[in-house]
């Protein structure tokens, strides 16, 4: 999904998010990780939070594929520090979370070397290296 297309149009998905949750339906993770990829933004990161602890309340923040993309969604809003604790929380890592940290440490440019422990800490667990994290 191209993240450029759906920016201009996140102060409509939120609000859809919310009425959705007025209404009863429960969201399930993947509409989160639509919404979040939707909100990624330097002006989202509240929103982002929101969708965090809500995630949390539905006790669906074991899920891989959510962690995933929330540590990719606090990243792209500037908060590599928040991306990181969650990663240091996780159960079982995984290479998408790994490649979203990964790929925050880069961003933000002087987390280099935390960029670089990451990467040997993926060898160490035998992951799978793949031309993402490269």
């Amino acid at each position: 999904m191209n993240v450029d297309i759906l920016f201009p149009f996140m102060n409509f998905f939120f609000p859809l998010f919310q009425l959705q949750i007025l209404i009863g339906m429960i969201p399930d993770s993947f509409t989160f990780g639509s919404i979040m990829k939707a909100l990624v933004g330097g002006s989202s990161l509240m929103k982002v939070i929101q969708i965090h602890g809500f995630i949390i309340q539905l006790g669906c923040e074991s899920h891989t594929v959510l962690i995933g993309s929330l540590i990719d969604a606090y990243e792209k809003c500037g908060s590599v520090r928040i991306a990181d604790q969650i990663y240091k929380n996780m159960l079982k890592k995984d290479t998408i979370a790994c490649a979203a940290l990964i790929t925050g440490y880069a961003r933000k440019g002087s987390n280099s070397w935390d960029a670089l422990d990451l990467f040997n800490e993926i060898r160490q667990m035998h992951m799978g290296i793949d031309n993402v994290i490269l």
